[in-house]
């Protein structure tokens, strides 16, 4: 949930003024369960 590059993608997706509060990370990752890693891959590629 630190990692910069998820917080900086995670507000393009959803359109967030801010970067994501640990919260809204860890309700992302709840929900994307054992797809977790692959979204945050394809998070990073949204941003290169």
């Amino acid at each position: 949930m630190a990692d910069v590059g998820l917080q900086n993608g995670i507000p393009y997706i959803l359109a967030l003024e801010e970067k994501p509060s640990k919260e809204l990370l860890s309700r992302l990752k709840d929900k994307w369960g054992s797809w977790c890693s692959y979204a945050v891959f394809y998070i990073w590629c949204l941003l290169y």
